[in-house]
């Protein structure tokens, strides 16, 4: 109560496309995809399995298959319309979606790190805090989402939501913490139409 904090400014909400609209609709109301062999009758594993399609992709017994998804062209003009030096801080829910915003930022040879649960380094946002030439902190929401400093950057992108609303509100707070100089800006991308 006693720490004078700039402003979380409204949430910002980017809406995307559903690219496979007869998937997710027979996954949503048949809970099978018989040409992928995936059965998802129980509530759960549908609702994973819907929002893995979302994301643009499904897992499999086998693998994993990647469908159409306009989430990552969007991320890319939300990152090529900040300033150079400017830091943000990306949260995506699946390893899938974290891989692929690593391809991406590899494309736009933009310097970032990922913490998620692969990264044995824990500490490693320490770096993006003290190293200007890393721009992008990529974080899986377990992973990162408490108990970390990232006030260097004062804008999150939600690549796709968390489930859990107390994960949310301790992620949100990752840049709006004691150091912090800026308003606090967050961009969520929500596929329209969807469980999202």
């Amino acid at each position: 109560d006693c720490l004078d904090l700039p402003d979380k400014l409204p949430d910002e909400v980017v809406k995307v496309d559903l690219k496979e609209k007869a998937l997710y609709k027979r996954l949503l109301e048949s809970s099978a995809l018989l040409e992928y062999e995936i059965l998802a009758e129980n509530p759960l594993s549908r609702m994973i399995k819907l929002r893995q399609l979302v994301s643009g992709h499904i897992k499999t017994e086998d693998g994993l298959i990647e469908v159409k998804n306009e989430k990552l062209s969007i991320l890319q003009e939300l990152i090529e319309g900040y300033e150079d030096d400017k830091k943000l801080v990306i949260f995506a829910e699946f390893k899938y979606s974290i891989s692929k915003i690593a391809e991406l930022l590899k494309k736009l040879k933009i310097k970032h790190i990922i913490l998620d649960g692969d990264q044995k380094d824990k500490t490693i946002w320490r770096q993006f805090q003290s190293d200007h030439k890393i721009r992008v902190i990529v974080c899986q929401y377990q992973t990162a989402s408490a108990g970390i400093d990232l006030f260097s950057s004062d804008t999150i992108i939600y690549y796709e939501p968390t489930l859990r609303s107390n994960i949310l509100e301790q992620s949100r707070d990752r840049i709006h913490r004691t150091g912090q100089v800026n308003k606090c800006s967050y961009i969520h991308l929500i596929t329209k139409g969807t469980i999202e």
